[in-house]
């Protein structure tokens, strides 16, 4: 029997939901030539028995290590950040702070985050986008917590960043205690993971996460796992 991403717990026997004949991934689609050989999948929509979370029972797509936005240079979204690092920075008197984006893409959002007065890096898997992300005078290193005892170069890191990406993780906890030991001892972080509740609330698909700023570092796990059961402890 599959257990749950999040707690580990046994998924339930009977899905909520089965879909047929679905495309294998969201990205890297065949071109012509290849397309005859695409052969759709069977995805089984499971819910946890133990902590309720709903989730896919299946294997993660071969890219879930990297950050792909679609939107990111959008004016909304850009936006919708900037009132988000206000608030984060003012409220928790964050200036001049060092800030790190895990899984930050080519530096969209790290861009603006370079509008306020604190340290900004950011760690990406792709390496064709840490280069992009390079070209534009951020600094991002090439990485991915594998592992909990990763690494991130240039740390420890006083304030942590996640948007829309823990949620595409197979193993979201091995990824919190990565980032958790990375960062100092009254550290913090901002997560947001996508919520179909605040899409159907606000008949918007651009405010359609989850925030949470988790302070102090005691509490970022388990805010963490909050963000991404889609509800508040």
């Amino acid at each position: 029997m599959k257990r749950c991403i999040a707690c580990g717990a046994p998924l339930w026997e009977t899905p909520l939901l089965t879909l047929d004949n679905m495309p294998a991934s969201a990205q890297h689609m065949p071109d012509a030539e290849h397309v005859g050989a695409d052969k759709g999948l069977t995805l089984d929509l499971c819910q946890c028995s133990g902590c309720g979370l709903v989730q896919f029972d299946c294997e993660p797509v071969d890219y879930y290590r990297d950050v792909i936005r679609a939107g990111g240079y959008s004016t909304t979204m850009a936006e919708l950040r900037r009132k988000q690092y206000k608030h984060l920075i003012e409220t928790y008197h964050l200036e001049g702070k060092r800030f790190i984006e895990v899984g930050c893409g080519q530096g969209e959002f790290l861009q603006v985050l370079k509008e306020f007065p604190v340290e900004v890096h950011g760690i990406e898997h792709d390496p064709a986008l840490v280069e992009l992300a390079k070209s534009k005078g951020i600094d991002v290193v090439q990485g991915f917590t594998e592992t909990e005892d990763t690494v991130f170069p240039g740390g420890l890191y006083d304030v942590f960043l996640s948007f829309n990406f823990l949620e595409h993780q197979p193993d979201p906890v091995t990824m919190l205690r990565a980032i958790w030991n990375n960062l100092e001892d009254d550290a913090m972080g901002l997560i947001t993971v996508p919520s179909f509740a605040i899409i159907i609330q606000k008949q918007d698909l651009w405010q359609q996460s989850n925030s949470i700023s988790a302070p102090p570092k005691t509490n970022i796990l388990q805010l963490s796992m909050c963000a991404l059961y889609g509800r508040m402890p």
